[in-house]
């Protein structure tokens, strides 16, 4: 994506397939009474800077970072290209599916309580996790998990932004197998 008219097409297609996926039912969401056509009017609008300033965040962190969002249960809503990459999965394959499709096994259950107690209390978890992607080879990620919660207080979705750590894991891995060898 080079040509800056391309990229905000690309923002808002996704923007909006977004909102399909997120808000198709939360009809007392404002944002889900905007029609499509008027939404895509709304961010091709040089007088809305927040709705360009969003396309623009959401554009540098789909470079940067794998991202994925889940409704409260933990089911995958959406995944952006990289999380598709990392794990070898198709966005198909992820929609519906929870993390747990992920899991290497490496992480104690009690590690992954301590996750959901920390999410459950709408508090922001912050650590590292060791999946396994489909074609079973294994990577590592920095997790930033954030609840979000409805105007009730109730959880309604977490937004997970990810980092890859794989190299820097075997790096240290192996600088600590010549340290005892």
């Amino acid at each position: 994506m080079n040509n800056p008219n391309t990229d905000k097409e690309y923002l808002i297609r996704e923007l909006l397939e977004l909102r399909k996926q997120i808000v198709h039912d939360q009809s007392r969401d404002l944002g889900s009474r905007v029609s499509e056509s008027g939404l895509m009017s709304a961010m091709k609008c040089y007088d809305c800077p927040a709705l360009e300033e969003f396309a623009n965040i959401r554009y540098a962190l789909d470079q940067s970072s794998t991202v994925s969002i889940s409704d409260s249960e933990g089911r995958i809503l959406y995944v952006n290209d990289k999380f598709c990459k990392i794990s070898k999965y198709s966005r198909d394959e992820l929609i519906g599916q929870d993390h747990r499709l992920l899991n290497s096994g490496f992480h104690s259950s009690e590690y992954i309580k301590g996750v959901w107690d920390t999410l459950l209390k709408g508090q922001v978890w912050k650590g590292e996790f060791r999946n396994r992607a489909k074609d079973q080879s294994i990577y590592w990620v920095d997790t930033t998990i954030v609840p979000f919660m409805d105007s009730i207080g109730k959880i309604r979705q977490f937004i997970s932004i990810r980092h890859d750590i794989t190299v820097i894991k075997q790096n240290v891995s192996a600088l600590h197998s010549a340290k005892h060898s």
